[in-house]
């Protein structure tokens, strides 16, 4: 704030008060929602294109999305069914932009299926092809930690777990389409 910015853009994930706080003192504000789809990304960089004055720019970001999804779409589908695993436990159902990057990857969202819970058991119940985990693992000691390494996880999928930033389906921006493209490779040399 203290940049005087011309303008803010804001998403559904910030402060609901600190939104309203710099609606009151003046500020200028676009406020988008995180996108969980390829439409929604268009949709958000076309609002965002329009406020910064580069429609043809946003175009150009939109159609370079589209071409690579395109040519993700003309490869044959992997029929691999993948589950996200992290700390958290299994995540990312139906909805999230990481459905969508599955699908355009030609892997199917295994807990889209249906599962109890989120810990190991439903893990294991599930059994998928391949395990989706962060990039670098995780190291810390916390029970959050350990369930990520759990030991029947590391020997159930030994060799068939792909490492992935969070943020390359975190983020819904136009680069996403290479982050399936990445995950896509990745599942393919996995399988």
């Amino acid at each position: 704030v203290r940049q005087q910015p011309d303008l803010i853009v804001a998403d559904s994930f910030g402060s609901a008060a600190t939104r309203a706080a710099l609606r009151r003192f003046g500020f200028p504000m676009v406020e988008v929602a995180q996108p969980q789809s390829f439409d929604e990304i268009r949709a958000t960089v076309r609002t965002l294109a329009a406020q910064f004055g580069t429609v043809e720019r946003g175009e150009a970001l939109i159609a370079g999305m589209d071409a690579r999804l395109a040519e993700l779409a003309r490869r044959p589908a992997l029929n691999l069914r993948v589950a996200s695993w992290s700390g958290d436990g299994l995540s990312r159902g139906e909805g999230a932009l990481y459905d969508a990057v599955l699908d355009a990857a030609g892997a199917r969202n295994a807990v889209k299926e249906g599962v109890a819970g989120t810990d190991v058991e439903a893990l294991l119940a599930l059994n998928p092809d391949i395990l989706v985990a962060p990039v670098g693992g995780v190291v810390g000691q916390s029970l959050r930690d350990r369930v990520a390494r759990h030991p029947l996880v590391r020997r159930q999928w030994a060799g068939r777990q792909v490492s992935v930033s969070p943020r390359a389906y975190i983020c819904g921006t136009p680069l996403i389409a290479e982050a399936a493209a990445d995950l896509r490779d990745q599942l393919e040399a996995a399988r």
